[in-house]
């Protein structure tokens, strides 16, 4: 193999590598953050989401409760937020697997009748038909289920979410086995010379890409439902965007290993 062959496969290869290793990087921050139930648990935790949902379903109801003549306290006590935590939480994670998601309102409905019978004991009101006024219960458990699945869009979202992740999946096994033997010939072949250029690239164009998102996304005002809704998708953003400069650091800081490894070897 002439020089000349030989130093230009030696680019292609440093250049395939680096998108490869790019392309690896940006999948694995996906697959990490917002392609993970765990992570987006996390960040409404970290919001205090179910405090905000659980007062916006109770306002959203006290609507209903003035058009019906029920006063504002048939609500109290017929769901708490850490059951608003655990159907929220069971929502996600069957809509990150794949799994039409349903939510108990078993005990909200129970609940909510009992309170009904008891106003009406306490009014002496006479009722021909219970059905009609346990019609209530199910107007708010319609609130309920709306409010929870935010108008049903974590229903929308599922059909896509779980297809998105298998196959971001099958994509970073196939970068891995392209990355690996990539690795492999510049071993092999070209005893890894100018590797140091790969970790360099990718930390210089993952820096500029955090740049760019910046400049391109007015993350400061960006608004999406609601208030609550867009700052944890602020915050989602601001993650990504951190891991990102981690991540560029990290490599620069291999680079700066590599090259000095690679001098004390030839000295």
């Amino acid at each position: 193999m002439s020089r000349k062959l030989k130093l230009i496969l030696h680019m292609i290869l440093i250049f395939i590598t680096v998108i490869t290793l790019l392309g690896f990087t940006l999948l694995m921050l996906l697959k990490m953050t917002v392609l993970n139930s765990k992570y987006t648990i996390k960040i409404l935790d970290k919001n205090d989401y179910y405090q905000v949902l659980y007062d916006n379903v109770k306002e959203e109801m006290s609507y209903y409760t003035l058009q019906s003549g029920f006063g504002d306290d048939i609500i109290d006590d017929t769901f708490t937020k850490d059951e608003i935590k655990d159907s929220v939480k069971k929502v996600i994670e069957d809509t990150y697997h794949g799994v039409k998601t349903e939510i108990d309102v078993t005990k909200f409905e129970e609940r909510m009748n009992t309170k009904i019978d008891n106003f009406v004991l306490e009014n002496n009101f006479k009722i021909i038909n219970k059905d009609e006024l346990y019609q209530f219960t199910t107007e708010m458990s319609k609130v309920y289920v709306k409010k929870l699945t935010m108008n049903g869009y974590f229903t929308k979202f599922g059909k896509y979410i779980n297809k998105i992740i298998k196959l971001v999946d099958k994509i970073i096994m196939g970068v891995i086995l392209l990355l690996l033997l990539c690795l492999g010939i510049n071993v092999k072949v070209f005893k890894l010379k100018n590797f140091g250029v790969v970790l360099f690239t990718n930390s210089f164009l993952l820096m500029v890409l955090n740049v760019w998102i910046k400049k391109a996304i007015p993350i400061n005002n960006i608004f999406i439902y609601n208030d609550l809704v867009s700052s944890i998708l602020k915050n989602i953003i601001s993650n990504i965007l951190d891991y990102i400069v981690l991540v560029a650091v990290i490599y620069f800081a291999l680079e700066i290993t590599f090259i000095v490894v690679k001098t004390k070897k030839k000295k």
